[in-house]
């Protein structure tokens, strides 16, 4: 901020100050806040101790209370000081009238216990007309400025709680958020949402990624000589009371709360093809490593548990009661990961109730379980699964055999028998795109989905050029596969003693929901067609595979316009991988 004295503005010693920032990050308490201490979990202010390493070339500030913002949104109207990007914690913007303000109040006055009612009161009402002004200034401000104004609001997941007793949300979701732009949902209560013990903590990871994808488009936008000589602000602001206990989530964001990517940096940055490339890659690099985490006793499966259990635990603080009983006899991967996200949190709202009674049965009025008991319900939503045993709903029959029964448990095959996940034998041109075998758990959907295509691509190309009326693979190949798979899942945890869609719902059943081995060890083995392992019947009434050579001539050699020499090329343009393989290429 170049030509600016901090002093005019109410600014302390900055927490961090660089010689080469290009930026300001201005850290605003809220009522009944501390400079350090708002931010300040155990040893850790986050601002000081972290963000740097994080945004080196920011200068970070903590600054005073509402109407210090106030003052700083009316002194920063010029070219020379722009604010352009702002972030709130549990800041409240809707219902700004003063009947709203103290309700907020009545919630802080809850929340800040050490004070009289009558002096905690008497301020809020000195003050809630200052609140209620900056309420209503607020947008207007955003529409006078002259150049776009980026916002990014953070509210408040979990109720607040005193004395085990929950005082609800302080700063609610429809409040705390400015409608037309994006939010964050930070799993903790309204005391720790800016509180942050470490980097490994899931809320410091969603913040502090937003703050440097702002950080970047500051950077980008000044350039190496701007940035010399002028420099924005980033003012982040939160309503928070002067209580400094912590709290921590581990790495393992199990909230559900949406995460928004859609900021204006980010779309505008998609137009540079090599921008949305890199984000792409960024974004689907971390699902195509995490393949050695099935291994039986490897390093990356064992302690996981422990993490796991670490982070249930503390979802479940508000009934940890519960925890015991979330916590299965398996190993971490045994099967998918539940409950999903922000079941754990539902569980813990005053108003659920978690019944571990089976259910006997529907009565008029509403559910009966096997206690006895009936409880009456307006309305009833089963998530009882779905079909995993693979057995179509459907026949599909051939040579007498409806996969229908065969794959069942009981059936001929007592398993969904087939051939690198893309075929039957016995049930010739019969494809399947995302059947038995054909997930992976390492990798993409779409990446694999678009590989099989592929691999069916060039089996129809084949089809198509050669005369072939069906292929099928053989007994052989698809028993040789199925041994395969049987010897690569008994070394992994997806074969312990638990129902899963891995093995249909049967613990100890035989694996087929997924493929044996990684994302790209599917991708690798279905690349090219093992065309040795397929059984042919063609179109020609001799059977004679060779009938498509046809007279011995090509089209291409009587057209006297084609190109007979395609494969004679410069040098530079010859890639000797693929000079023959692709001459007479279709």
């Amino acid at each position: 901020m170049s030509g600016t004295n901090s002093d005019d503005l109410g600014f302390r010693e900055p927490l961090h100050a660089p010689g080469d920032a290009i930026m300001d990050i201005v850290f605003v308490h809220g009522l009944k806040g501390e400079r350090k201490g708002t931010w300040t979990s155990g040893q850790v202010l986050w601002p000081k101790d972290l963000l740097p390493v994080d945004i080196p070339n920011a200068r970070i500030l903590a600054f005073g209370l509402l109407e210090e913002l106030f003052n700083l949104w009316n002194k920063t109207q010029t070219p020379e000081r722009p604010i352009v990007r702002i972030a709130f914690f549990g800041t409240p913007h809707q219902g700004s009238d003063k009947a709203k303000w103290a309700d907020i109040g009545y919630q802080f006055h809850n929340l800040l216990k050490k004070q009289p009612q009558s002096s905690i009161l008497k301020e809020l009402e000195r003050k809630s007309d200052t609140l209620a002004r900056i309420g209503d200034e607020f947008p207007k401000w955003l529409r006078s400025r002259d150049r776009e104004v980026e916002i990014m609001c953070c509210y408040e997941e979990q109720d607040t709680t005193i004395a085990s007793q929950s005082i609800g949300l302080i700063v609610p979701k429809d409040s705390a958020t400015i409608p037309g732009y994006p939010c964050l949902s930070i799993h903790a209560d309204h005391r720790s949402m800016c509180k942050y013990a470490g980097k490994d903590d899931s809320n410091y990871q969603k913040v502090s990624g937003f703050l440097r994808r702002w950080a970047e488009d500051i950077r980008k936008s000044l350039g190496a000589e701007a940035a010399e000589k002028h420099s924005q602000y980033s003012a982040t602001t939160n309503y928070q009371n002067s209580e400094n206990h912590g709290q921590q989530f581990g790495q393992l964001n199990m909230s559900g709360g949406p995460l928004s990517f859609g900021n204006t940096w980010q779309l505008k940055s998609f137009s540079n093809p090599d921008e949305y490339l890199k984000f792409r890659q960024q974004l689907e690099v971390k699902y195509w490593r995490t393949c050695g985490s099935v291994f039986r006793d490897s390093k990356e499966n064992i302690g996981l548990r422990d993490d796991l259990i670490q982070v249930m635990a503390k979802l479940l603080q508000g009934k940890p009661e519960l925890l015991d009983f979330f916590i299965p006899d398996f190993s971490s991967h045994g099967r998918r990961l539940t409950p999903g996200p922000g079941y754990l949190g539902a569980i813990c709202k005053q108003n659920v109730a978690f019944i571990q009674d089976p259910i006997k049965g529907f009565t008029i009025k509403g559910i009966e379980t096997f206690d006895g008991k009936v409880r009456e319900v307006e309305a009833v939503f089963c998530a009882t699964g779905a079909n995993t045993d693979a057995a179509p709903a459907f026949s599909i029959v051939s040579r007498g055999i409806d996969l229908k029964t065969a794959w069942k448990p009981d059936g001929q095959f007592g398993f969904p028998c087939n051939y690198l996940g893309i075929a039957t034998p016995g049930f010739p041109n019969l494809l399947f795109i995302y059947g038995p075998h054909g997930s992976v758990p390492a990798g993409t959907v779409p990446h694999t989905i678009e590989n099989k295509l592929t691999y069916f691509a060039k089996m129809l190309r084949k089809v198509s050029s050669q005369g072939i009326k069906s292929m099928v693979p053989s007994p052989k190949a698809a028993d040789d596969f199925v041994s395969y798979s049987n010897a690569y899942f008994s070394r992994t945890v997806l074969t312990d003693h638990c129902s899963s869609w891995y093995n249909g719902g049967r613990p100890g059943g035989r694996i087929h929901g997924v493929w044996p081995g990684s994302g790209a060890h599917a991708n690798i083995a279905s690349r090219e067609p093992r065309w040795e392992d397929w059984e042919y019947e063609y179109l020609s009434p001799s059977a004679n595979r060779f009938a498509y050579f046809g007279n011995g001539w090509t089209n291409k050699e009587q057209d006297p316009n084609s190109d007979m020499t395609s494969y004679l090329k410069l040098p530079q343009d010859t890639d000797l991988r693929n000079i023959h393989g692709s001459w007479f290429d279709l």
